[in-house]
């Protein structure tokens, strides 16, 4: 299980230059290369390559200062471990599969009454019975193999071990069912188990062998069915799940079976919860970074402001002073009549003006320059 550890930034950055790295990882539950993930978030310099060697031989550089933090959240350094092995499961669902009274047993009169495995039944029969005629080059190792088709159990098996298949899935079906887990087929035809609410892929085939075949021209490889069955966990390329292992069949297995789903199960839920933590960090980290972009960018805004209205202050200044001249100068020409009224018009209009466009009310009226808040950004897949 995950384990949450926190230390101050400074002490991180001391021990970091008093051991190797690899020994400082182990100590905090990660490995080296998250540890270096973790100095680069946190701005903490970290030893270069020959940093030990030099300072074995007494030539090591001195430790560069650290620098401080960029806000005030990484000034504490939080650490995520956990233990690598598989997590015990103490969970009863999975402790279940231990207890003989949860026994799967498969009888070899085995009857057919689940309706998903009845509709199987009817569809590899008919399969067998009329097998395909052309396929894909791609696909001609599965032309060996009999199939329930669309809307049917994933079941790919050769004609005789169709009725162990068939006894296989009912019994599997009727025992998950049993412990409360549904089983369905989706529009893509392929089974489907919803376990503790985390839905699982399932199918159950007929694993192949190489053999040797004599050709025209040759000595070749090719594939036949080989009698061992592999009840699989997840699409085709996944190796998880149980086989036959002669002498153990699946038979004696369908409880691992069923615990290794409840065992995935929990950790799709431990996964998720630890992506959501993340991703819950990575908000607080993103939304911090915007408002920091967003004073620097209203910074910004204001500073060009400030000079354009600047500007336009020497320009009205300019236009002032050339106004009181004129103002000036018709007084002491002493005009007349019509020449004195159009000058006082114009007077007048230039005055207003200047009044509407005076830069300073502008700036007292205008509300404070503030930048648009940045879009939020997606979280890296290496953040942390």
């Amino acid at each position: 299980m995950k384990h949450e550890r926190t230390v101050p930034r400074d002490q991180l950055y001391r021990e970091l230059w008093a051991e190797p790295a690899l020994v400082v990882a182990q100590r905090y539950g990660i490995s080296d290369v998250g540890l270096a993930k973790v100095c680069r978030r946190y701005g903490i310099p970290k030893p270069g390559l020959g940093y030990w060697a030099q300072r074995e031989v007494g030539k090591a550089p001195a430790p560069p200062s650290l620098p401080p933090a960029q806000s005030p959240d990484l000034e504490t350094v939080f650490f995520q471990s956990g233990d690598r092995a598989s997590p015990k499961m103490d969970v009863p669902e999975y402790e279940r599969e231990k207890n003989p009274e949860w026994l799967i047993r498969v009888p070899p009169a085995l009857a057919l009454s689940h309706p998903l495995v009845k509709a199987a039944a009817a569809a590899l029969h008919r399969g067998a019975k009329h097998p395909t005629q052309s396929v894909r080059w791609a696909e001609r190792y599965r032309a060996h193999l009999v199939r329930a088709g669309d809307g049917c159990l994933d079941i790919a098996v050769s004609k005789p071990l169709i009725p162990r298949a068939l006894r296989i899935m009912q019994a599997l079906l009727s025992a998950l069912e049993k412990r409360g887990y549904a089983v369905s087929i989706n529009e893509k035809s392929e089974t489907i188990v919803k376990v503790l609410g985390e839905d699982f892929q399932i199918a159950l085939n007929e694993r192949q062998k190489q053999v040797k075949v004599q050709h025209r021209y040759g000595t070749g490889n090719d594939l036949e069915p080989s009698g061992h069955l592999r009840l699989r966990i997840g699409p085709d390329y996944s190796s998880s799940g149980i086989a036959d292992d002669p002498p153990r069949l699946i038979e004696d297995l369908l409880n691992r079976f069923i615990a290794g789903l409840v065992r995935r199960a929990m950790e799709a839920k431990r996964q998720r919860a630890i992506h959501e933590e993340r991703e819950r960090r990575w908000r607080v980290h993103d939304d911090q970074r915007r408002l920091r972009d967003q004073e620097r960018h209203s910074e910004e805004l204001r500073r060009r402001r400030l000079r354009v209205l600047a500007t336009r202050w020497v320009q009205h200044q300019r236009l002032s002073e050339f106004v009181s001249s004129v103002d000036r100068h018709i007084l002491e020409a002493h005009l007349e009549g019509e020449s004195k009224d159009a000058a006082t018009r114009w007077l007048e209009w230039a005055k207003e003006n200047l009044r509407k466009t005076d830069p300073i009310d502008a700036l007292l009226k205008e509300p404070w320059p503030t930048a648009p808040l940045p879009p939020p950004a997606s979280m890296p897949w290496n953040w942390e």
